[in-house]
């Protein structure tokens, strides 16, 4: 899953200016079930240089926290984080500066944190 994380950080960086347009969290699968969420999001493609619609899928989700709150009804990201540790990939979408540098790291208090074991992504559209 690494490389699906550097392609998203490649194309996205850390999703600066962002807009949330939706969020989806449902239970999947026929025989064995898990948790999917998908984040419909605005965001700029920097290699391109354009805005796009984009949709950020997560499988096996084990940890979802969102908290509604005057930030996140605003729905602009900032930065976001995104990693991949030994237990998978980490998305903090209101992520703390940890060194004073840029350096992210999550954010115990993030109102809008996802952990899951995969990540994919899907251009929906461009903005022209």
């Amino acid at each position: 899953m690494l490389n699906m994380v550097n392609a998203i950080k490649e194309k996205y960086h850390e999703f600066g200016d962002a807009k949330i347009e939706r969020i989806e969290y449902r239970l999947e699968g026929e025989q064995s079930k898990y948790y999917m969420l998908s984040i419909y999001l605005v965001c700029f493609n920097w290699p391109s240089e354009k805005w796009e619609n984009v949709r950020l899928d997560f499988w096996d989700v084990f940890v979802f926290r969102y908290v509604d709150t005057i930030k996140l009804r605003n729905s602009v990201v900032f930065e976001a984080m995104l990693v991949e540790d030994e237990t998978g990939i980490i998305c903090d979408f209101y992520p703390i500066q940890v060194d004073g540098l840029g350096k992210l790291g999550e954010d115990p208090k993030s109102s809008f944190v996802v952990h899951s074991r995969t990540i994919a992504y899907e251009v929906l559209s461009p903005i022209d």
